[in-house]
């Protein structure tokens, strides 16, 4: 029940216009609780440029990187407890450096590199396994890769994958991109600058949809 909750948290229409900067509501500042939840929820990360940013690696509990959706979902009672995420990364830089890290819930949003260099699935399966494994947090959230320009059908058969693999597992999916994607795993006009990564506007609203998501999970 609850891995079917998160299958559609927080996802619009297909046929809605993406966000732009202009449309899309301000991310929740950090610090400002939504009435009623007290619980803190402590959430690590598994991830590349999408999770990380453009610009650097997740660096203990600091994100520097441009259009990263945690800074979005980084809002209280949520609390980011660091992890490990790094531009250009595949799953099995993911698989090498992934270390133990103490939180409630793991968010794992991981692939786009492999299928940009065609790693075999049961390459990406295994290393994502060996990712979880050694972060050591028992409650995981498995999301969906973003749209990519350059190889949409290898897009959407690695998130195919993903379904499969969080039910096999009993790890939570989510997917937030529904409606910055076209239907046919590329990007929405708009959503992305160079057909890979999306922009800050569609990073933080996937952050806000993460954010809820994990709230669901915590049961607040």
């Amino acid at each position: 029940m609850l891995a079917a909750a998160l299958l559609t948290a927080g996802c619009g229409a297909a046929d809605e216009a993406p966000p732009s900067a202009s449309a899309t509501a301000p991310a929740p500042q950090a610090g400002t609780a939504p009435e009623g939840t007290t619980q803190t929820v402590g959430f690590a990360v598994v991830g590349d440029s999408i999770t990380a940013g453009l610009d650097a690696p997740v660096e203990g509990t600091e994100v520097r990187g441009r259009n990263s959706w945690v800074r979005a979902a980084d809002v209280a009672p949520l609390e980011f407890r660091g992890g490990w995420a790094v531009p250009g990364a595949r799953t099995a830089d993911m698989s090498a450096g992934v270390r133990p890290v103490q939180a409630d819930v793991l968010v794992v949003l991981a692939g786009t590199n492999d299928v940009l260099h065609s790693v075999p699935w049961e390459e990406t399966r295994q290393n994502l396994l060996d990712a979880v494994a050694t972060a050591g947090v028992q409650r995981v959230v498995l999301v969906a890769v973003p749209p990519l320009d350059v190889d949409p059908e290898g897009r959407e058969e690695l998130d195919a994958r993903l379904v499969e693999l969080a039910g096999e597992q009993g790890w939570a999916h989510l997917d937030p991109w529904t409606d910055v994607d076209t239907g046919e795993g590329t990007f929405a006009p708009g959503a992305s600058e160079d057909g890979v990564h999306p922009t800050q506007a569609v990073a933080d609203l996937v952050g806000a949809r993460i954010r809820a998501a994990l709230l669901d999970l915590a049961g607040n």
